[in-house]
């Protein structure tokens, strides 16, 4: 779009010629000597022997051509000027903060704002508009949430409101929709895209553009056939499980957000493995009824007792074997993970260990995915769909047999 104005101060606005890429959150600017001398105040020139000037100019206010306002928090400047050319091209890196069709002064946490709507988005093909309801959901005497979905050619849209009868800091209730999300992720499998974020004040709506940090972006290749555990309902998501996953995480601290990169995570499955085995341990020793046990002993507790993850392994993962000379046997799966965590941990290349090896890893990620989920939404309260359970293994144990997977030892 087209930039006409630019002010560092919202009192004192200078005519340029710019543009503003939004979804980029990148402004360019293209300037004449006078022109950045008037801007910037200061000649091009004096730049090599003092940046610091620049610091001043972090913050700016924007005008287009159609007289939208905009307020830009985090610029950092970049400058080129060619040989034999006039102009200079002054660049911003991605701005950290976007809000349009506001002057905003505070920082975004501290913004008061009466709403909040987070428009996110599936792929078309995907299953999940079969899992998600349309509700409303009163999370106190002043807050009301809205769940609401609706469909293109390309994709499938949830819009996630929150309204306050009074005025609050956006950092109130987009903790509120960003636990929504995350809830999302945890009975879904997958994350939807955040498509748009749109603040609501005693004015009117604006919006925030921003970059999301790696866990809430959605992942690439997303499954069609999905690892769907329960379905988006008053039953699963509600004021009681929504302030119960925000105390989740506030004592959790980063455990949730290993699971959601390691799902998310293109990455190697091998250290994807040895990380969510990690997480089983921290989850056990946070919330679990095991703080200082051995590692095998807390395995065999997902695995063999808990009431909510004790039926994920098959019998191909049950198959018993030695531990050692001298040491009792235990499941193939158990064993397994014992040796992938420990070997991944320490990076011992020296000593020969009994790791999950090729196409295991694929098996064991979603075994081992499925049991941190089960285990949280299990500990929260939120009701797992046994029979989507069930198909979801199903499903894993066909990709095993139909690619032949026998454990090597």
């Amino acid at each position: 779009m087209v930039i006409k104005k630019i002010s560092f101060d919202d009192v004192n606005y200078i005519v340029v010629k710019a543009e503003l890429d939004l979804e980029e959150r990148i402004l360019t600017l293209n300037l004449n000597d006078n022109k950045f001398k008037q801007v910037f105040n200061c000649y091009y020139e004096e730049l090599s022997d003092n940046n610091s000037k620049l610091n001043t100019f972090c913050n700016c206010y924007l005008e287009d051509d159609k007289g939208i306002f905009y307020t830009c928090f985090g610029c950092v400047w970049g400058f080129n000027r060619k040989n034999n050319q006039s102009n200079i091209k002054v660049y911003t890196a991605p701005i950290n903060i976007i809000f349009k069709n506001r002057i905003v002064k505070e920082e975004l946490d501290d913004k008061k704002i009466t709403g909040l709507r987070f428009k996110t988005s599936y792929p078309l093909h995907t299953q999940f508009k079969f899992h998600i309801a349309i509700f409303d959901i009163k999370y106190d005497s002043r807050k009301k949430i809205t769940i609401s979905k609706s469909k293109d050619d390309n994709k499938y849209y949830i819009d996630l409101c929150i309204n306050s009868s009074v005025e609050v800091t956006f950092k109130t209730l987009s903790k509120i929709l960003y636990s929504i999300l995350e809830m999302f992720f945890l009975i879904l499998g997958d994350i939807p895209k955040l498509e748009s974020i749109i603040l609501y004040d005693d004015i009117g709506s604006f919006n925030l553009y921003r970059e999301l940090v790696d866990k809430y972006h959605q992942r690439n290749g997303i499954n069609p056939n999905n690892e769907i555990i329960s379905n988006i309902i008053p039953a699963t998501i509600n004021s009681t499980t929504i302030k119960e996953f925000v105390n989740f995480r506030n004592k959790t601290s980063i455990l949730f957000d290993m699971l959601m990169i390691d799902m998310n995570n293109n990455g190697y499955l091998e250290i994807n493995n040895s990380s969510l085995l990690q997480l089983l341990d921290g989850l056990s020793k946070t919330i679990g009824p095991y703080k200082d046990e051995e590692f095998r002993e807390i395995l065999e507790y997902y695995f063999k007792s808990n009431k909510s993850t004790k039926y994920i392994l098959s019998n191909r993962d049950k198959r018993m074997i030695n531990l050692g000379t001298g040491s009792k046997k235990d499941y193939v799966f158990i064993i397994k993970s014992i040796g992938h965590r420990n070997y991944l941990s320490h990076l011992d290349v020296n000593r020969n260990r009994k790791v999950f090896i090729g196409i295991e890893n694929n098996y064991a990620y979603w075994k081992l995915s499925l049991c941190a989920r089960l285990y949280i939404m299990d500990y929260l309260g939120i009701d797992i769909d046994k029979k989507e359970v069930k198909k979801l293994l199903k499903s894993i144990d066909a990709w095993a047999v139909n690619r032949h997977l026998r454990y090597k030892l």
